[in-house]
């Protein structure tokens, strides 16, 4: 009874030593992260933001700071998620290893730990204006009247902690989701009408696909937290261009040539209404591929296509009608498209790129986002453009041998 009773006070005394030298750990980043926060911030009272001829070059500032001992919280949970995966992977009858769940953790354990990076938000937001051409359309004599633009913050100073970028003033684009507070109130202090939501919907849509396929390099938090629309209402209550600005750049999905590729061509398979193809291209491309029958996952891959692309139809009094396509935002589910492709995937044994589970979490965002401006927006019919648009450049950087393989 003695030695089992010390035995328990051993296990404590220890259990109380790692909790201490937890805590000190945290207590320790913390110290260190506040003395670098007031570092940045000391330094930016000698920054000088006017013009070489007297003006001010920037009136406002945003500034952006890193919590105190973010870091260490952060990688708490990704080792909870890590020991997770790694548990799911181990059981031997579940096919979990052909989901990759390891590597997915680890994907996304860099896109959390790049964030506490504000330098690396800065290059983010540069390389979107560049790809965006805001730095020389802000020299221009501006959009259209009815035009829905996409604008990036400029960053103007960035160290580890602290980022300081300009001021972007717009309203929530969680408002404009609010109900409208009645008939043909339309302005900055009421929800919007259709017309306005769906104009915003194809931009901020299109803006997306254009970075996930063209410029393969996509904003991956695109939440309404993040979302400001400006240019509502002009100052004497004339309609002007309204603007899209997209805040919050920490997290961005980027993938390889040979990644990025392959998303292009299962995507222009797919809005060819080509299920087969589509199913012939996971195989072909898989990281791995044990699949006993080829031409059923195949198949199950073009039934899965086929749900979701072809037009449905409906009885009505007047006989069948289409209902267009299936991949309308009102009805389209990606959780639920990504579950069946991957519960097919565990059955047949073939294996994804781990990479593509960013992409699948930023649409998984957008989406919802989108239902809610315009549950109409046909996916197939935005997306088209920009994915032939992508497949026409690969298709020369392959014949001027610019495409790494």
């Amino acid at each position: 009874e003695q030695a089992r009773e010390q035995a328990r006070e051993q296990a404590r005394e220890q259990a109380q030593q790692r909790r201490r030298r937890g805590l000190e750990s945290h207590e320790t980043a913390r110290g260190e992260a506040r003395e670098e926060a007031r570092g940045d911030l000391e330094l930016l009272e000698l920054v000088d933001f006017s013009g070489s001829g007297g003006g001010s070059l920037i009136e406002e500032v945003a500034v952006k700071v890193i919590d105190e001992g973010a870091a260490s919280l952060i990688e708490l949970d990704l080792e909870l998620m890590q020991f997770a995966a790694r548990a799911l992977e181990a059981l031997p009858l579940a096919g979990f290893q052909w989901l990759a769940l390891l590597e997915a953790v680890d994907q996304f354990r860099a896109l959390m730990l790049n964030q506490l990076d504000c330098r690396a938000e800065a290059q983010a937001l540069d390389t979107f204006r560049a790809n965006f051409d805001l730095d020389e359309k802000s020299q221009g004599t501006g959009a259209p009247q009815d035009s829905v633009s996409v604008v990036f913050p400029r960053p103007l100073l960035a160290s580890r902690l602290c980022l300081v970028e300009s001021y972007e003033p717009g309203r929530p684009i969680k408002d404009v989701l609010a109900p409208p507070r009645g008939k043909g109130e339309d302005d900055e202090g009421s929800a919007l009408g259709a017309e306005h939501k769906k104009k915003l919907a194809v931009a901020g849509l299109g803006a997306f696909l254009e970075m996930l396929f063209v410029h393969n390099f996509a904003h991956g938090d695109l939440h309404p937290g993040n979302i400001l629309v400006r240019g509502l209402e002009g100052g004497e209550g004339k309609k002007g261009p309204i603007e899209l600005v997209m805040l919050d750049a920490g997290i961005v999905t980027e993938l390889g040539d040979r990644e990025a590729e392959c998303l292009v061509d299962l995507f222009e398979t797919i809005v060819r209404g080509d299920g087969r193809a589509a199913g012939r291209l996971m195989l072909e491309r898989a990281r791995r591929n044990e699949c006993a029958d080829p031409e059923a996952f195949i198949e199950a891959i073009a039934a899965l296509v086929d749900e979701v692309t072809k037009p449905k139809v409906t009885k009505g009094p007047g006989g069948d009608s289409g209902s267009g396509s299936g991949l309308r935002l009102s009805a389209m589910q990606v959780g639920r498209l990504l579950g069946d492709v991957l519960g097919l995937c565990c059955h047949h044994q073939v294996l994804l790129e781990a990479r593509f589970a960013g992409v699948v979490a930023a649409i998984g965002v957008l989406e919802g986002l989108g239902r809610s401006l315009d549950p109409d927006l046909d996916l197939l019919s935005a997306a088209s453009p920009h994915v032939f648009k992508a497949a026409a450049i690969n298709k020369w950087k392959r014949k001027t041998g610019a495409l790494q393989k």
